[in-house]
């Protein structure tokens, strides 16, 4: 169970109560199947009510973007993929697929990179209800590279760490 939990049912034209909530400051969450639930972060404060209106998109409505990273042959794998708009960034595995799934039709830049290579680009349409493919190659570097990944002693990944190449 989740401390300090709240919940309410959405009455016949979608208004909900929720009540004894302590003053703090914390996620609302709502959802409802065939919905995409949607989060926002609300402050309460005792003796006041605050309004929290959400606006839910249909999963249907929803498409998908993926695809495989490459360097022309082999998937790889610690490629950093992201989309604009809006910014999301996941790391490729083995197989070198990622995978943006229930993203709102449009136009998206779907940037790939990877230390030791170049940097890659695509642009693709993700349509409602169907699953574009953004496949790219990524080019050998011909420099000299140092590559690593900073984690802690229980293995977990560092973010923003910071590595440096010194000459003697």
């Amino acid at each position: 169970t989740i401390p300090d939990s709240t919940t309410a049912t959405t009455n016949a034209i979608g208004q909900y109560t929720l009540s004894g909530v302590t003053a703090q400051t914390f996620i609302v969450s709502v959802s409802k199947s065939g919905f995409v639930t949607a989060y926002e972060t609300a402050s309460a404060v005792a003796g006041r009510t605050f309004t929290l209106d959400f606006e839910l998109i249909s999963s249907s409505s929803l498409g998908n973007l993926e695809g495989t990273i490459t360097d022309g042959d082999i998937p790889l794998e610690r490629v950093s993929v992201s989309t604009t708009p809006p910014t999301e960034s996941i790391i490729t595995i083995g197989d070198g697929r990622y995978d943006f799934d229930t993203v709102a039709p449009g136009i998206y830049r779907v940037d790939a990179s990877r230390v030791g290579f170049y940097p890659g680009r695509v642009y693709v349409e993700a349509k409602a209800g169907e699953t574009t493919v953004g496949d790219m190659a990524l080019g050998r570097r011909h420099d000299g590279v140092i590559d690593g990944e900073i984690r802690d002693i229980s293995g977990t990944p560092i973010g923003s760490g910071f590595a440096q190449r010194t000459g003697y």
